[in-house]
């Protein structure tokens, strides 16, 4: 390698590489973020679909546009707008909760990794 045959590149070749591990962790960081607001978005419409149509599946993992969007239609006629209300908000608590839990999660992970 370069770095080994010429010692005044040695620094240079390991801020290189610094810098690339650094653009790695961030992209792997950004890839984790999209994660993590994804899971949180279906955390969303998982909740909030269970509150209109008070059905709670545990093994389900999404809602699809037509279901949610059906449950929502349906419950103009079933629900009040302070109930509603009150769901949108249930399901945007829980939503953000996730994303706090994988992000935090994930900054504990970074850390450890860049401790070793």
């Amino acid at each position: 390698m370069i770095c080994i045959r010429y010692p005044l590149l040695a620094r240079g070749c390991r801020i290189f590489s610094s810098l690339r591990f650094r653009i790695a962790v961030m992209t792997e960081q950004l890839n984790l973020e999209d994660w993590a607001w994804q899971l949180s978005t279906e955390v969303y419409r998982l909740n909030l679909y269970s509150h209109l149509t008070r059905q709670a599946e545990p093994n389900r993992s999404s809602v699809t546009e037509e279901e949610l969007a059906g449950a929502i239609r349906d419950s103009f006629t079933q629900v009040n707008e302070a109930a509603y209300r009150e769901m949108v908000k249930l399901a945007t608590e829980a939503a953000l909760e996730t994303y706090d839990r994988v992000v935090s999660s994930t900054i504990k992970q970074s850390r450890v990794r860049l401790r070793s």
